[in-house]
């Protein structure tokens, strides 16, 4: 590393930390948290509920399958149950593409903080 590397870095740790706990990795159910209070909470809520709702048919389904006296009910549920399973997996995949949404926008603002740290820093050394 060269010595600017270290100035940067060091000015950096110089900072206070509070400033620096907005845009600090979080753990998964930080993250899965901050979709629920993002502007698009209540999608977010609306695909919780949906979730569970398809989780549950695909159970009762599953359960119907096994007991369906013909073959073209046990088609039947099967389809039932792969439909559920595929409409959880989609919203599951929505969920978490708003997570990694999050997570990227959390940081380009870290990135952002930092050029506009090492500005403040660059013009207080041309000062001097």
């Amino acid at each position: 590393m060269s010595d600017f590397d270290n100035k940067i870095k060091a000015a950096l740790h110089a900072e206070s930390d509070n400033v620096w706990k907005e845009v600090e990795e979080q753990n998964l159910f930080e993250q899965a948290l901050g979709v629920m209070r993002g502007k698009m909470r209540f999608i977010a809520m609306m695909c919780y509920v949906y979730m569970f709702v398809f989780m549950g048919l695909m159970i009762w389904m599953g359960f119907r399958f096994f007991d369906a006296a013909s073959t073209q009910a046990q088609i039947a549920w099967a389809v039932g149950v792969l439909f559920s399973a595929m409409a959880v997996a989609m919203l599951k995949i929505w969920f978490y593409m708003q997570m990694d949404k999050n997570t990227i926008i959390r940081e380009i603002k870290r990135l952002e903080l930092q050029v506009a740290t090492l500005a403040g820093i660059v013009k207080n050394q041309d000062r001097n």
